[in-house]
């Protein structure tokens, strides 16, 4: 009996855990990227988890504004970025860091939800 309690103790821990982790995993922005590729191509995320048509818009959000960092950051050597592009960028970065977030708290959600 010692035994099973010991054993049970540890397991159930790790599964409460699960969603939590599955969140933490989306601050990978491939990982994100291939989430929100999912949320637009199947209509659900990696776990299977329903979206709605917020999700989506977030999703879109989140490619573009990843884009749009990345498309500036590469030119910034080669030319010099303008108060425009320099404000574009922050823009951009602060959209990816919301909606990545959004991402993140809306599978820990659905997660503990689904359990």
């Amino acid at each position: 009996m010692r035994d099973f309690f010991n054993s049970h103790s540890e397991i159930v821990p790790a599964q409460n855990l699960k969603p939590l982790a599955e969140g933490i995993v989306l601050l990978h922005p491939f990982i994100n990227f291939t989430n929100d590729a999912f949320i637009l191509t199947f209509n659900h995320d990696l776990y299977s988890y329903n979206v709605g048509a917020f999700d989506k818009v977030v999703a879109v959000a989140d490619l573009l504004s990843f884009g749009v960092i990345k498309i500036i950051s590469s030119t910034k050597d080669i030319i010099k970025l303008g108060t425009y592009a320099q404000r574009t960028q922050r823009a951009a970065y602060l959209i990816n860091k919301f909606t990545t977030s959004y991402s993140i708290g809306i599978t820990i959600k659905n997660g503990y939800e689904r359990e």
